[in-house]
């Protein structure tokens, strides 16, 4: 059986974000096993959309670790 993965399209969440600016999002989204705070979700869909990726995927893991400042 072949699965296929769910992908988060980038436009699309960071418009349901706009339209519903109350709801918060934490937990939406992990990385490195953590989930991701409000501010780290929202902070890596405007990343994603002004750069141009379609989905949650597109986007490389090191940028996210850029993006959301960790340190490894």
């Amino acid at each position: 059986m072949e699965y296929i993965k769910i992908k988060t399209n980038m436009r699309g969440f960071q418009r349901w974000m706009k339209e519903h600016p109350r709801k918060r999002t934490d937990g939406f989204f992990a990385f490195g096993g953590k989930e991701l705070t409000h501010e780290q979700v929202k902070k890596m869909v405007d990343y994603a959309v002004l750069k141009g990726y379609e989905t949650d995927a597109d986007i490389p893991a090191n940028e996210i670790i850029e993006i959301l400042g960790i340190k490894q």
